[in-house]
């Protein structure tokens, strides 16, 4: 689940309670505050998502910070994955066995917010596209070349399909939940029926292993002019068929 909490105005015990509802694992927010973060706890996110990751203090912090809360345990975590001229981006790596418990999977999950287009097209733009660089693996020290792998990126990315800087993620291997499942929901604005606007994503990007994005969900919470955005994706080995 993701969601843009508004400069940290979004209700806390909603979140907590969709969270709940969809038993969802793994909490992707962005645009936090303090206040929030402290709203939260004192709700009992911590028993929930036990794993939490916070986005490094930034001067281009745009609405707020983002953050990871996870049910998974972190082999690694990093308060800013890819620099962009926004709010870090925290990431968090797990480790998954593949259903038929036959392959462990690594499932890196980052919470993104890129500039809008009113605080300057080209760091918009930059912005966008150096989110690609979250799947590359190449500068790790580790050989990944064969490890099987998952890049979860979700996250208020400001723009879609219809942006050429977004078709860049798509281009560098990102799938897109929604455009996968043939459906786009409107994220943006919640008070207008039109537009139409989807910017808020869950992309994923496999190496190595296979998956797809099998439902998606939006859901109204008080305090944000964002929907939150949830979705489910499947994992599996590399020599499974996907039907």
């Amino acid at each position: 689940m993701t969601l843009n909490c508004r400069y940290g105005k979004a209700s806390a015990h909603q979140i907590i309670e969709i969270a709940k509802k969809y038993h969802i694992n793994t909490l992707l927010l962005q645009e936090l505050s303090e206040s929030l973060v402290k709203n939260l706890k004192k709700l009992g996110i911590s028993e929930i998502f036990p794993t939490l990751c916070v986005g490094a203090q930034s001067e281009h912090n745009n609405g707020g910070f983002n953050a990871i809360f996870t049910q998974y345990s972190a082999i690694s975590t990093c308060d800013n994955a890819v620099t962009i001229e926004a709010a870090s981006i925290p990431s968090v790596t797990t480790h998954l066995t593949s259903p038929a418990q036959t392959q462990q999977i690594s499932v890196k999950f980052a919470s993104a917010h890129p500039k809008s287009p009113m605080r300057g097209c080209e760091a918009w733009s930059e912005g966008i596209r150096a989110l690609s660089n979250i799947a590359d693996r190449s500068t790790e020290s580790t050989d990944f070349s064969t490890i099987p792998t998952l890049t979860i990126l979700t996250g208020d990315l400001n723009s879609a399909i219809d942006h050429p800087s977004f078709r860049t993620l798509l281009k560098a291997g990102f799938t897109d939940t929604g455009i996968s499942l043939g459906k786009r929901l409107q994220t943006w604005p919640t008070w207008l029926k039109w537009p139409n606007l989807t910017l808020d994503h869950v992309l994923f990007c496999a190496k190595n292993c296979r998956a797809q994005a099998v439902w998606q969900q939006t859901e109204v919470i008080d305090g944000t002019d964002h929907l939150a955005y949830l979705a489910e994706i499947d994992i599996y080995p590399q020599s499974t068929s996907i039907h």
